[in-house]
């Protein structure tokens, strides 16, 4: 096991190797045969890697962590620190601005550990978005590139600039460039206050503003959020009628169900899931997704419940 670690560690092992030995790792501990504080120990090995897909995987597994976080909220700001930790040496290295000549691979992964830092609320990124949005909201497009763009966008939502939020929904109604909207989408859905995703739900059965095919993105965003899932929520259950009146016959309507069991981390959460879904198990449209989404939420409880235990004693240790 240690000479694994070592060879993870010093880069020995093939960037394949690497990918495959965490996601193993990681899939093994949902099966019940390890547990996830075993998975988050070995993210230590990860401390010097530098390749892209595998940056993905560790993404991949943090995001993970980040359910936990709905059975204790005490997780929340260690996890905050973890990907702090993980990701401070690429940081360090990549920085804000793309060098001459850098690979693709290398333009992506500085997103992604930009991401991370901001997730973890380091002061240094975080102020460097809040002055490139502010650049940005000023006229400086270049201070924003496009694949940092929904990145920055969301920081001043995230931390609460009513102003902020303001302009990039007027930004959004102005434009009519898609990748555009889509990052200001991605970014006004980031919002931690649910007055704010309540003005934004309500929106979205308004198609001047938010076209049909982009509302389960808008919605789906905001019930992902720990922090606007009760009143998105809601807006669900209340709105069903209209959501089925308007998507029943786009493959988006059949979705919703999958779509709403990604969301599902606790059992007050499944009971809402089946609150709203049994009913209308039949509905051939529907049927095969509820099932599904019925198996899917109690795998993934059924593994949260068993590993908490695991990630609670990572923490403390």
């Amino acid at each position: 096991k240690e000479n694994i670690r070592s060879k993870v560690t010093d880069g020995s092992l093939s960037v394949s190797g690497r990918l495959l030995l965490l996601n193993s790792k990681a899939m093994v501990a949902k099966a019940g045969f390890d547990n996830y504080g075993s998975v988050l120990e070995f993210l230590s090995a990860y401390v010097n890697e530098t390749s892209e897909p595998v940056w993905d995987m560790i993404a991949l597994v943090q995001g993970e962590l980040r359910r936990f976080i709905d059975q204790d909220p005490a997780i929340e700001a260690q996890a905050k620190q973890l990907s702090q930790k993980l990701a401070t040496n690429l940081y360090q290295e990549l920085g804000w601005e793309e060098k001459q000549g850098e690979s693709s691979a290398d333009t992506k992964l500085r997103a992604l550990i930009l991401g991370m830092m901001i997730y973890s609320e380091h002061k240094k990124a975080t102020k460097e978005a809040l002055d490139r949005y502010a650049a940005w909201a000023a006229g400086d497009e270049k201070s924003v590139p496009s694949e940092l763009r929904a990145l920055v966008l969301s920081v001043p939502v995230r931390t609460g600039d009513v102003e902020a939020f303001a302009n990039l929904i007027e930004k959004h109604d102005a434009t009519s460039n898609s990748d555009l909207k889509g990052d200001l989408c991605d970014a006004l859905t980031s919002t931690k206050n649910s007055e704010q995703a309540s003005v934004l739900l309500g929106r979205l059965k308004d198609k001047t503003l938010v076209k049909p095919q982009d509302v389960d993105r808008w919605l789906v965003s905001l019930m992902r959020s720990r922090y606007t899932r009760d009143v998105a929520w809601q807006w669900m259950v209340d709105n069903w009628q209209w959501l089925e009146d308007t998507f029943k016959n786009d493959k988006s309507y059949d979705y919703l169900p999958r779509y709403a069991a990604t969301c599902v981390n606790t059992r007050a959460y499944e009971q809402k899931f089946k609150d709203l879904f049994n009913s209308k198990l039949e509905q051939p449209l529907l049927k095969r997704n509820i099932q599904l989404g019925y198996e899917e939420i109690e795998s993934r409880l059924a593994w949260l419940e068993r590993d908490l235990v695991s990630v609670q004693k990572y923490f403390k240790s």
